[in-house]
């Protein structure tokens, strides 16, 4: 079945479901905020800063009779967009479906106009509305999967958004996810049974401590496939990564090899070795980006420095990075003013002699 107007209006109470696995809320926790060097003033992030985590109660439930898009939609038989779609306020920017007022949203073209596929058999939904985005996948896609063994049936398809390719491909199955047990969604299916898991990250707000579980089980799975010596310092790049250019970054990178940082390019490594690097690595730094999100792997007492421009502050690295001095940040400014905004991926620059000055006072070097 296609929908005849490109018009889906919300559904809070979705009826035609059942828990079949709930778990109590880990233990609230206080949050512990990054360091800031150079002014100290922390600017302005994606969301506020939190002062405590408060963890949802942990559910699996089975949806009946559903629509499910690409990009983290999902809609009953009727076409209303169920609560389940949203993984933050349900009225900010979503890369499946458009807020266009009074709790009515619209798809893109492409998921609008394009067949439905019939699904004969059960689907667990794991997914992203930015699959393109490998901290999306990592903090979204890979967590949703944690009640995955709570099935009985070992077999059941994965529906995702998310392209296998190998780095993708190889966390799935290191969490025994072959790639004949994805189903792609590139397409909308209609499922008569899909296994929708509850939040166990919300990017914004909290990291629950299971999720420690499930990315040391992917750790440990492939960091024995890496064949290369990690540095126990290192400074991940992105200077030759598109999009929020800090300009002087190799003036940056020049200073963090005179202090025996290795220059990291993680784009340019398989999955293995970028996780054997922030597993092995006593000293990360780097800009931030989704590539500072493999700290997840890392030791708690591994020591980071994110250099970070004022315009994109995430507070993931934070919610990640939460022991006592770990994680301090040095802030640069964008090269332009802002007007009616904070953000942007706009061009930046950072002073060299604060970055030397945080270097200093976060690793003693």
């Amino acid at each position: 079945m296609k929908f005849d107007e490109n018009k889906f209006s919300y559904l809070e109470d979705f009826q035609e479901r059942t828990e079949i696995f709930s778990g109590a809320p880990s233990e609230s926790a206080h949050f512990i905020k990054p360091i800031v060097y150079g002014d100290g003033i922390i600017p302005l992030a994606d969301t506020a800063y939190p002062d405590c985590m408060q963890f949802p109660d942990k559910k699996l439930e089975v949806y009946f009779g559903c629509y499910i898009y690409p990009r983290h939609v999902i809609m009953n038989k009727d076409g209303k967009v169920l609560s389940a779609s949203f993984m933050r306020n349900r009225k900010h920017h979503h890369g499946g479906i458009k807020h266009i007022g009074d709790d009515v949203y619209t798809l893109p073209n492409s998921s609008f106009s394009a067949p439905v596929r019939e699904i004969n058999e059960p689907i667990y939904h794991a997914d992203t509305d930015h699959p393109e985005v490998f901290g999306h996948v990592l903090l979204e896609a890979i967590p949703a999967l944690w009640a995955r063994d709570l099935i009985g049936e070992k077999n059941i398809k994965i529906a995702t958004s998310v392209k296998m390719n190998k780095s993708y491909a190889s966390m799935f199955q290191a969490l025994d996810i072959k790639d004949k047990d994805i189903c792609y969604l590139d397409t909308p299916v209609k499922s008569d049974k899909t296994f929708v898991p509850s939040k166990i990250i919300q990017r914004r707000k909290y990291i629950d401590p299971i999720s420690k579980n499930l990315f040391e089980r992917v750790k440990n799975r492939l960091v024995i496939e890496s064949r290369i010596f990690s540095p126990e310092r290192v400074y991940i790049s992105r200077s030759r990564v598109p999009g929020r250019e800090l300009v002087n970054e190799l003036e940056v990178e020049e200073l963090f090899r005179s202090k025996g940082f290795a220059i990291i390019h993680p784009q340019e490594l398989s999955i293995y070795d970028q996780i054997n690097i922030f597993s092995s690595a006593k000293l990360i730094a780097g800009v931030g980006g989704s590539a500072m999100h493999n700290t997840l792997f890392s030791a708690s007492d591994t020591k980071i420095l994110i250099v970070c421009s004022r315009g994109w502050l995430v507070v993931a690295d934070s919610l990640i990075c939460q022991n006592e001095g770990q994680l301090g940040y040095i802030f640069g400014s964008p090269l332009v003013d802002l007007e009616n905004t904070h953000r942007t991926q706009g061009r930046w620059s950072v002073n060299i002699d604060e970055v030397r000055g945080a270097i200093k006072q976060h690793f003693d070097l």
